[in-house]
Parts: C-alpha cells; sequence; structure tokens
C-alpha cells in the first residue's frame, strides 16, 4: 500500500512538526499544518494505492488574514 500527500498536485513535504500526518485510529489519517500562512494555501489531497487500486480524498485550505499596509495611506 502507498500512500501519497499532495499540495496543489505536487508531493507535500514534511517536517514531522510543523506539517505532520498522525493516524487517529486504523486507516484514519489527519493532516496538521502549525501556524499556517498563506504559502500554505492551496489543495491538499491524500492518495492510497495498493492492488485493487486507487482512492482519493481532497480538501481546500483557506486562510483569512487582517490586511497589511505596506504604505501609510494619506488623507483625503
Amino acid at each position: 500500500m502507498l500512500i501519497f500527500r499532495l499540495k496543489d498536485g505536487k508531493e507535500l513535504s514534511m517536517d514531522g512538526h510543523r506539517i505532520k500526518v498522525t493516524e487517529e485510529e486504523t486507516n484514519v489519517y489527519t493532516l496538521t499544518i502549525q501556524k499556517a500562512t498563506a504559502a500554505d494555501v492551496g489543495a491538499y489531497t491524500c492518495e492510497i494505492r495498493n492492488e485493487h487500486g486507487l482512492k482519493a480524498s481532497s480538501g481546500n485550505l483557506n486562510i483569512k488574514m487582517k490586511p497589511e499596509f505596506i504604505k501609510e495611506s494619506s488623507p483625503t
């Protein structure tokens, strides 16, 4: 059995600290992203393959953030 975790169609690199996968129970996994940033926004997919075929589950991560002003606005 092969398990693939993808972000935007590319293999997701997990460091085991900020981005990690834990097995909650048999065949139930959780993807955790600590301190998510705008760089983490995207489509995430988990694929599992074996001799019987392929199954996949996908979801999107969106982050609502406060706007940051690069330069102070001037009064009009």
